[in-house]
Order: structure tokens, then sequence, then C-alpha cells
């Protein structure tokens, strides 16, 4: 096996080393969070959630692929233009969250590691500079196979995502929820609660039982409140129901970016009886008769979207 390391200039070498394992770990990290980068994505409101699923993939495996080409030092001036288009992409994605006052995490990272806009788009500066310091002149490492290994693993790479966590918008049995509400449990609660005084059983709502302690309560919550702001649904038609107290539901709303939805608390006891001991349970009412369960994989867009324009 022959590398000829010595043809090129040892420092650019561990430049481009470095910056692939950058795009490497990125990728991973985004991987290991695919939930919360799914609805950094979706938050812009400039896609639908299921593209907005496809887009997250496709996101990882182009990092993995330029990460991986850079590792392997093939067909430098491809993955090299590749490397600086994705810097020069995700920075204007950043420039525009600066501009709207973002301030969240911009996930480049994952959950792993929190980098506002304006830290990452610096970040993505210092990258652009190396890139351009590599220049083109870097003679590959040359092995048997090398050049179709580099292929197999850039196709490895944008199927990876998708296999190891498969959007759920491709998985039939995503399409119904896992978490029912239990019906006579839920009117009987209702009836001898504060539930009946609420307006839950009048015109149409959009009902959340939630825990303020649950990691799928939250992200639910995120995905919710992204949906009902794209669709301008008003707050009036949301009703979240918690276990907890009102000091949690509170730190709960401002993790989630939710609106002041009202809210209702109930015992643990007797939230839990309605949904079967599961959450979170999304339930759309039509004047108190029960249309559609959702948990968090089988949230529809479209069909929230249409029960409250028709």
């Amino acid at each position: 096996m022959m590398f000829d390391v010595m043809k090129n200039n040892l420092d650019h070498i561990i430049i481009k080393t470095l910056l692939g394992l950058l795009f490497c770990i990125s990728a991973v990290l985004k991987l290991i969070s695919i939930d919360e980068f799914e609805l950094y994505i979706y938050s812009y409101g400039f896609f639908s959630l299921n593209t907005s699923f496809l887009i997250a993939r496709i996101t990882i495996g182009l990092e993995l692929a330029l990460g991986t080409g850079f590792l392997i030092n093939q067909y430098h001036k491809l993955f090299r233009l590749g490397y600086l288009l994705s810097l020069i992409g995700f920075s204007a994605v950043l420039i525009y969250a600066i501009a709207v006052g973002r301030t969240d995490n911009c996930h480049c990272f994952g959950e792993a590691f929190y980098f506002n806009p304006v830290q990452s788009l610096i970040k993505n500066l210092v990258l652009l500079l190396l890139v351009i310091i590599l220049g083109n002149n870097i003679k590959p490492y040359r092995f048997k196979g090398v050049r179709l290994l580099c292929w197999l693993l850039v196709v490895a790479s944008f199927a990876t995502p998708f296999i190891v966590s498969p959007p759920d918008s491709f998985i039939p049995e995503f399409k119904e929820s896992s978490a029912h509400i239990n019906s006579d449990n839920f009117y009987n609660i209702a009836d001898s609660s504060a539930l009946i005084q609420s307006n839950l059983f009048k015109d149409k709502k959009i009902v959340g039982f939630y825990s303020t302690g649950c990691n799928f309560c939250k992200l639910t919550a995120s995905k919710m409140s992204s949906m009902l702001q794209r669709h301008n649904i008003p707050e009036s038609d949301v009703i979240y129901i918690f276990f907890g107290d009102s000091l949690k539901v509170q730190n709960f709303y401002s993790k989630t970016f939710s609106l002041s939805y009202p809210y209702l608390l109930l015992p643990p006891k007797e939230l839990l009886e309605m949904t079967n001991g599961r959450i979170p349970l999304i339930v759309l009412l039509d004047n108190g008769t029960i249309v559609k369960e959702y948990d968090y994989r089988s949230l529809n867009e479209n069909e929230i979207r249409d029960f409250f324009a028709d």
C-alpha cells in the first residue's frame, strides 16, 4: 500500500484530514439527535414536515460523503468544491437566521454542543479559510481499488441516515398512532373535572396530553408549535393537559417555543387513565367527538391543517 504522503505538503494533509473528521463528526452528532435536527429545519417555515425529514437526512449524508472524501483523499478538486459550496450554503442559512433574530442552537453539532447562529457562522468562515488555503494541488493516495472504495463510501454515506433513522413518513406503521385515548375514561374524568368548563367540547379543538419531564413530549410540543403557528391555528383552539406543576409547565412552554396555549393540570393517575398510560398523545376533537389521534411519530401536518380548514 502506497499513500504518497511525501508528495504533498504535510501541513495540507493534516488540514484536509481534520476538515474531513470535522464533517464526519458533525454528521454523526446530527444523526444521533435527528429528531431535534428535523424540527430545526421545519421551524424555518420553508418546508413541510415530510420534506424536512428528507432535507435533514440529505444534509447528514452530504456531510458524511464530503468528510469521507477528504479522509480517503480522492478526487480532491471535486470534494473540495463540494465542501466549499456546502459551507457557503450553511453560512447563507445562518445569515438568514441572524437576520430574523434567531439565537437558538443551529445544530451544526447536533445537541452535543451548543452553537448559536453567530458562533456557527464564525466557525464556518474559519473553515472556509482553511479550505481555500488547502488549494487544489493535493496528490491522491494510491492503493488498489481506492477509487471504487471512495464511491462505495459516498453511496453508503447518503444511505446511512435513511437506514439508521428512516423518515417517519417512510414507515407504514408510523402512519397510525401507537397511543390511543381511552374514550370511556376521558369522558368520565372530563365530566367530573375542570375539563368540562374549559370549552374542550365546543367547536374544533386540538388537545395535547403531556408530562413536563418527558423528552418526547417536548419534541412533540415543539413540532406542534411550528405546525400550529405556520397554519395560523388560533391559541383558543388548542388545549394542553399536563401532569406536573405550573412552574414546570412554563419551563416546558419556554423550551418548546410554545405560545400561551391554554392548559390544565390533572393528577398523573387521571391523565394516564385517559391515555392508557401512553404519552405524548395528540387528539383532534370536533364538538367533543374524537376524530383523530397521534403520537410523536404519526403527527400528520396535512390532516391537522385540513381539520381546521373545513
